[in-house]
């Protein structure tokens, strides 16, 4: 550790100007490790479209899944409560699909649940239900509100990266984009872009969807922001679960692309994969930049293609 001075104050993640990552691809072979300059001298250009990647959306396994909050949003509670509680993920435990299933069998009989399940969130909900039996909405602010929350980003998230990649679509041709298989979907990426749309992707930041969002007609995003509402059959307006404090959509902006800085790469031999090599590359992000999104931009754009 190396003492590098002293600040007036507390320090904070408000004093967070970035991260600096290192990451190690292996088991890739002589010609893809050879595009490495490719990318080194295209990354800082092209720019990283800032989707919410797939971290964002633990809570959803695909969209054969529905959207807790959307459920929310149109009042229904019960289904909501439902979903969260039975829907089966990837790593539940047997004990955990053991719960499910008698949630999913018993769903509506309260007190014979609560004489089954063992201790748990799960079983403090449903406690609460035996003497609330209509009250799904108390039963939903009830949530751990690490989950609650972790349900409203979700969808909210879901939002705005549908908003960046209609822009995308609307500003590039099919010849500048590329597509990221991202967990909902393919999503468009730019492969290259002029000087003047480069400076709009530095200077763009698309506001986070919800009905505390006061956009004007003037705005650039105002039409597209619009149309993606209009595709989920909502509203900005309806964009709000009424009638709880608990349970809400954040206002604020992102920034519609990122451009790495700092860039330094390696070409290595891989001690994992005889005959293979990896590749070794460095970089700074801003905060609330994924690294994940960057490399499935770099699988996809240089060496898969």
């Amino acid at each position: 550790m190396k003492y590098l001075g002293e600040i007036s104050g507390p320090y904070d993640a408000s004093h967070l100007a970035g991260n600096r990552f290192g990451i190690i691809i292996r088991n890739i072979n002589s010609d893809q490790a050879r595009k490495t300059d490719n990318i080194i001298q295209a990354l800082p250009g092209t720019g990283i479209p800032n989707y919410f990647d797939d971290q964002r959306f633990g809570s959803i396994d695909s969209l054969k899944t529905e959207f807790i909050a959307k459920k929310m949003i149109l009042g229904d509670f019960e289904q909501a409560l439902k979903i969260a509680l039975t829907s089966p993920y990837t790593h539940d435990n047997k004990m955990a699909k053991k719960e499910k299933t008698l949630l999913i069998q018993k769903w509506g009989d309260w007190v014979g649940l609560k004489n089954v399940l063992p201790r748990g969130h799960s079983r403090t909900l449903v406690e609460y239900l035996s003497f609330n039996p209509q009250d799904f909405k108390g039963a939903a602010e009830r949530l751990r509100p690490e989950l609650g929350g972790m349900y409203v980003t979700a969808y909210q998230s879901y939002l705005w990266n549908n908003i960046l990649a209609r822009w995308i679509n609307i500003n590039f041709t099919q010849s500048e984009i590329f597509l990221i298989k991202l967990k909902l979907g393919l999503y468009p990426g730019v492969r290259f872009a002029s000087v003047a749309n480069i400076k709009i992707m530095e200077e763009s930041f698309i506001p986070l969807p919800s009905s505390r969002l006061k956009i004007t007609e003037n705005d650039p995003f105002f039409k597209i922001i619009n149309e993606v509402m209009v595709v989920e059959g909502l509203t900005l307006e309806e964009m709000k679960i009424s009638g709880t404090r608990k349970l809400f959509f954040s206002k604020g902006e992102r920034k519609a692309f990122y451009f790495p800085t700092n860039i330094d790469h390696e070409v290595l031999d891989d001690q994992f994969n005889k005959g293979k090599k990896a590749v070794r590359i460095g970089f700074d992000l801003p905060k609330g930049a994924y690294a994940t999104l960057l490399i499935k931009c770099l699988q996809t754009l240089f060496w898969n293609n």
